[in-house]
């Protein structure tokens, strides 16, 4: 089962125009390891891996992935060169599939859109109780409760601070991380969610 608050984002998807891309990005968020160790080390991952990452965030980069891996025609050694998991790239292939069957059942249309603003307004939609701001202090807090988070070791925006950011997921372990990451801007919280930010102080 879908996230309720990504099937929201899925819902809100036709009205900006990007369904295609946000029932992607739901498909790669129902899978892990999209990238293989390499035998030659971190720093080969890492660079191979930057060479998909987004300024937008992690979203962003599963769907550059995703792209890329259907562009090269879901191709093993295309896939074994970039060091990406052609496994689980098929597993979100099929869910993908799956996804766009069942949402064809109820809607017809399938819009597909570049404008990564809109992408990331509409995931905004379903994840705006996630959204959190980079503090003075040096970590982020959430504007619901102000919990203290950190960016996840795994994200493309490790070594980035964006100021507002939304995420899917929290992992607690000594440290609680933000995964799968999104760069937004505050206004868009009032714009797209205003029901529960008009209260909140989202300039903080």
């Amino acid at each position: 089962p879908i996230d309720p608050m990504l099937t929201v984002c899925l819902l809100e998807s036709e009205k900006y125009g990007c369904t295609e891309e946000i029932l992607i990005v739901i498909a790669m968020l129902q899978v892990n390891n999209v990238f293989v160790k390499s035998q030659r080390g971190a720093k080969t991952l890492n660079k191979m891996k930057f060479k998909f990452a987004a300024q937008e965030g992690d979203t962003m980069t599963y769907l550059n992935v995703f792209k890329f891996f259907k562009e090269n025609n879901k191709s093993r050694s295309v896939c074994k060169e970039h060091l990406l998991n052609y496994d689980v790239l098929c597993q979100a292939d099929n869910i993908m599939k799956r996804l766009t069957s069942l949402y064809k059942r109820y809607r017809k249309n399938v819009p597909s859109s570049n404008d990564d603003v809109a992408i990331r307004k509409c995931l905004v939609s379903g994840l705006f109780v996630n959204a959190s701001y980079y503090h003075h202090t040096g970590t982020y807090k959430t504007f619901r409760d102000n919990f203290d988070l950190s960016i996840h070791p795994s994200s493309v925006l490790v070594s980035e601070r964006p100021k507002y950011v939304v995420f899917n997921e929290v992992l607690g372990s000594s440290q609680n991380y933000m995964k799968d990451i999104t760069v937004i801007e505050s206004d868009w919280l009032l714009e797209v969610a205003s029901h529960y930010y008009i209260n909140k102080f989202v300039g903080s």
